[in-house]
């Protein structure tokens, strides 16, 4: 990210997009107040400093750290996007544009870029036709998320799933059904194999009684 002639930051990538950045800072010019000193001229680099974005399920960037773990922004958002005003804290200069889902806030424009197309929180709308809106017949191709911004994302703007939490969480529910169904499977068989174990020693103990009965000329054995 540049200002200008001068570089203010790069980002540091990570498994789930950008994960931080590392900012760094220019010295004054040299002449200038305070300047002068040893790598303080021609806009050479000066100090760095690295900050990583902590994120909910939706992969939307809710506060940022330094190394120290200090907190030096945070933020809240409405459920389409939005930022909440009065329920953010920046501190320094504030330049974070990874914001809702991870992606990028024009701070000129108020838009999102997703990739496909721009995205505006403020409306929860896209405002282009989705690409992919064959696809999806029953639904507007403006809507955003199949307005349910809470559980799924968009992360090209031109197909929306599930959160890739609530994948694990949906796999891991599916897997305990899956086990207990089996469970419950293995329990009636058993039930039924002792039921016709039951059934089946009965009748044996009645066959050998009459077997005796008759053998002993109507005699019954006790």
């Amino acid at each position: 990210m540049f200002k200008g002639a001068s570089l203010l930051y790069w980002n540091i990538y990570g498994n789930d997009g950008v994960a931080g950045r590392l900012e760094v800072s220019i010295p004054q010019e040299e002449g200038a107040e305070g300047g002068g000193g040893e790598g303080a001229g021609g806009g050479e680099v000066g100090g760095t400093q690295k900050l990583f974005y902590l994120k909910d399920h939706l992969g939307s960037t809710r506060a940022v750290m330094n190394t120290n773990g200090a907190v030096v922004e945070s933020y809240d958002y409405y459920p389409f996007g939005l930022k909440m005003p009065g329920r953010m804290y920046v501190s320094g200069a504030g330049i974070t544009k990874n914001l809702f889902t991870g992606k990028e806030l024009d701070g000129e424009t108020g838009w999102y870029y997703f990739g496909a197309r721009p995205y505006l929180a403020h409306l929860g709308r896209w405002p282009v036709v989705d690409p992919l809106a064959d696809e999806t017949p029953s639904k507007t191709p403006y809507h955003y998320a199949s307005n349910n911004p809470v559980n799924r994302i968009d992360l090209s703007g031109m197909q929306d799933e599930e959160d890739e939490e609530k994948k694990v969480v949906s796999a891991t529910q599916g897997a305990a059904i899956a086990t207990g169904q089996a469970s419950n499977q293995a329990a009636n068989a058993r039930d039924e194999y002792q039921k016709t174990v039951s059934e089946l020693d009965k009748t044996d103990s009645a066959g050998r009684k009459e077997a005796r009965k008759a053998a002993t000329n109507g005699t019954a054995f006790t």
